[in-house]
């Protein structure tokens, strides 16, 4: 499964037939190529059917923004248009939509391939990325649960203090993104119809962009200070630098939907002193 053939074929000479694409099938008689490239077909074809019986849209795997499939009435594929911000006809020659491989679609591959999973901080990467600091790079190793054998691997990478998260959750989140780097890497498949994971963009396009957030959480601070007829003695945006580094540290970043979303839902839980700035935890 690891290469789409790497299963027996039934009924099927299996001396003759290539393991994976790359073991020298081109070096084969013309009957033998033709015999192993519709035995391939008809696996991937196969593959294909089971693993969109098992993957289901919006759970596992979405589309990035714009990337959606629409049709008009006439049956027609449409793109979105960035310059006339309309849907345009395209042909499906031209463009298809390809979507995104969600955490809970790799933890659903692995767990049907039968894979185990390794994780390690991969400081080779690290240091090729120039040794950024306070950003963790960790590594997904896949195994066969069977006998063993190394499948491949993948790298993520997370910066402690994004949407809020302290080192424990940015490891999560870096391991998180390699589980999906490693899937793609060892599945061809994957990696041919998937591409990394977009959650984050998803989450932007359903609730805006982080500039309009933002701009949303100053107008309702303004707003707080004068009703609660504030003591504060600074102006509305020196009051959310005090109360973000409150809630998330003196390298504080407002960045991020999960930090707006934290900002937020202190605001609406009542949890911040309009006087003060400072944050109930």
């Amino acid at each position: 499964m690891n290469d789409l053939i790497a299963t027996e074929a039934p009924n099927t000479d299996t001396s003759i037939m290539p393991v994976s694409m790359q073991d020298g099938i081109s070096l084969m008689p013309v009957e033998v190529q033709k015999q192993a490239l519709e035995q391939y077909d008809e696996r991937r074809k196969f593959f294909l059917k089971w693993l969109f019986g098992h993957l289901i849209e919006g759970i596992h795997y979405g589309f990035p923004p714009g990337c959606e499939c629409k049709f008009d009435e006439a049956g027609n594929l449409q793109q979105w248009n960035s310059k006339t911000q309309s849907y345009t006809k395209v042909s499906p020659s031209q463009w298809v939509a390809k979507p995104s491989l969600y955490r809970a679609g790799a933890k659903l591959l692995i767990d049907l391939l039968k894979y185990k999973t390794d994780y390690a901080t991969d400081m080779d990467t690290w240091k090729m990325a120039g040794e950024p600091k306070g950003t963790i790079f960790r590594r997904c190793t896949l195994s066969s649960r069977i006998n063993g054998q190394r499948i491949g691997e993948g790298t993520g990478a997370f910066e402690i203090g994004k949407k809020g998260m302290d080192a424990n959750a940015a490891i999560k989140m870096a391991d998180k993104r390699a589980d999906v780097a490693a899937v793609q890497n060892s599945v061809p498949v994957v990696g041919e119809l998937f591409t990394q994971d977009a959650e984050d963009k998803l989450a932007e396009r359903k609730r805006g962009s982080i500039e309009s957030r933002r701009s949303q959480i100053l107008a309702t601070v303004t707003k707080a200070l004068v009703d609660n007829k504030s003591k504060w003695p600074k102006e509305p945006e020196d009051f959310i630098v005090v109360a973000a580094k409150a809630m998330f540290g003196p390298n504080w970043r407002m960045t991020s939907h999960g930090a707006v979303d934290e900002f937020e839902k202190a605001i609406a839980e009542n949890r911040i002193n309009w006087d003060t700035a400072e944050v109930k935890k």
